[in-house]
């Protein structure tokens, strides 16, 4: 009985704590308030911008502009997001223009869920916001590409990010670097970032259950 329990509480640290150990892992600060209109109120550098603007971590935003301080240049922007096992999202597309992409992929069985995108942008702001529930041990896969990773060279371990800026101070995350195509011409950097921590109502409820299973259990073996 012992050795169950002990086995079901491992499982719910890795319930709280998983997440893929394929790409690294960002758990650094994501919090930020930026410019009003969906532009960033930052210092321009051509590249990805992702922060949240709520406490829970809840309500995210994508921005990426190819206005390398006063120095425009288009470059194609595309990728996907993985949210795996949340909730449903809302998404929102900020500044697109007619011919830019965005689908969000929802999995009824609630076992992955994306966003994706295609898009040209210089020196304006594209992008998108979206908003997600947390469940234990999920994460958000981002898996970002642009032409402006083109020479980028491909790491089968960890490296430095480039053009991908987080939260506030703008933090470069730790990333893989994989190609995005067969030809090898366009590639990608991806990373995740563990989901938000759930209200405490839910942690006390998988408790709970961990107990009940256990009692259950107990007075079948008696």
């Amino acid at each position: 009985m012992k050795k169950f329990i002990t086995m079901l509480s491992c499982l719910a640290m890795l319930l709280a704590t998983g997440s893929a150990f394929a790409t690294p892992v960002y758990y650094g600060s994501t919090d930020a308030t930026y410019g009003t209109g969906g532009v960033p109120a930052l210092p321009t550098e051509s590249g990805y911008y992702i922060w949240t603007n709520d406490p829970q971590r809840t309500s995210w935003s994508v921005r990426w502009t190819g206005n390398n301080n006063g120095a425009p240049a288009s470059y194609n922007w595309f990728g996907s997001i993985e949210f795996g096992g949340l909730n449903r999202e809302t998404t929102t597309k900020i500044m697109f223009d007619n011919n830019d992409k965005i689908s969000i992929v929802d999995d009824f069985l609630n076992l992955g869920d994306f966003v994706t995108w295609q898009a040209v942008a210089g020196p304006a702001w594209d992008g998108f916001d979206f908003t997600i529930s947390g469940q234990l041990g999920n994460v958000l896969g981002f898996n970002l590409g642009s032409s402006l990773f083109t020479q980028l060279l491909l790491t089968g371990q960890d490296t430095a990010g480039t053009g991908i800026f987080i939260g506030q101070n703008r933090i470069t995350p730790m990333v893989l670097v994989q190609n995005y195509n067969t030809s090898g011409t366009l590639k990608t950097q991806n990373f995740e970032i563990p989901a938000p921590v759930p209200e405490p109502g839910t942690i006390v409820l998988l408790g709970a259950g961990l107990v009940g299973v256990g009692l259950y259990l107990k007075r079948r073996k008696a």
